[in-house]
């Protein structure tokens, strides 16, 4: 049974989440403990910007249920999908652009712009963190400090395989690389990504992403329901190859 605690002015916050998320699990049971009191629980509808909520600017998040997508929006409205995130996995709020900096840009119009939005793509809940709060425990505990590394690490290396993937692959080799990641996640090489957030991922629309699904499903390689709930990998040494 999860212990949680309850904030007079908060709803529950469930302590064995935040022990499972990469940074928080780190803690001892005294640290955990003097963090508590300042995470705040935030509710968001499907489609909700979680970036324009009050707030944002100086948060550090773990999702605590439902999933969250991560985009980068171009000054010209184009739009490119960083990720999806998933329960128990954490985002910071990124630092502003001064938009003068960027092509076209006028920053008469917009001074500064977000590097990165999050928008709740489910009915999700989100545990806020004051950012300089999480400074101070990177700054002076070592676990969280070597934890916070490794999470930045993680990062980088997501962004320069998603550069990698966007400029030298097709269609094809991208979904098939991002279909081989995720089922990685668990032993049954479950997804449960629908086709449109498939078609984030990987930079193209649904109906691109669907025909290129059903070519993977004939050839033996995944197999899914047409209306069914997610997709499950069968041949993950020979998805690798395309």
């Amino acid at each position: 049974m999860a212990l949680v605690v309850r904030r007079t002015d908060e709803p529950v916050v469930d302590i064995a989440l935040l022990q499972q998320s990469q940074l928080f699990s780190a803690l001892d049971d005294t640290a955990l403990c003097e963090l508590l009191p300042l995470v705040e629980s935030q509710k968001y509808l499907a489609g909700m910007l979680i970036s324009e909520t009050q707030g944002f600017s100086d948060g550090v998040f773990v999702v605590a249920h439902g999933r969250v997508r991560s985009f980068h929006l171009s000054p010209t409205g184009g739009m490119v999908t960083l990720c999806i995130l998933q329960k128990k996995e954490l985002f910071v709020a990124p630092r502003r652009i001064r938009a003068g900096s960027l092509p076209n840009a006028s920053p008469a119009k917009a001074p500064y712009r977000l590097a990165a939005h999050f928008q709740a793509i489910t009915a999700t809940e989100v545990y806020r963190i004051p950012r300089e709060h999480v400074q101070q425990l990177v700054s002076s505990d070592p676990r969280a400090g070597n934890a916070w590394s490794a999470l930045q690490d993680g990062w980088l290396g997501d962004l320069y395989r998603r550069l990698e993937e966007l400029a030298l692959l097709d269609v094809p080799s991208r979904l098939a690389h991002t279909l081989a990641r995720l089922c990685a996640a668990n032993d049954m090489h479950f997804i449960p990504e629908t086709h449109q957030e498939l078609a984030w991922l990987v930079g193209a629309n649904r109906e691109t992403v669907t025909r290129e699904l059903n070519r993977f499903r004939h050839r033996g390689l995944i197999e899914y329901e047409r209306h069914g709930n997610g997709i499950r990998v069968l041949d993950l040494e020979n998805l690798n190859l395309i």
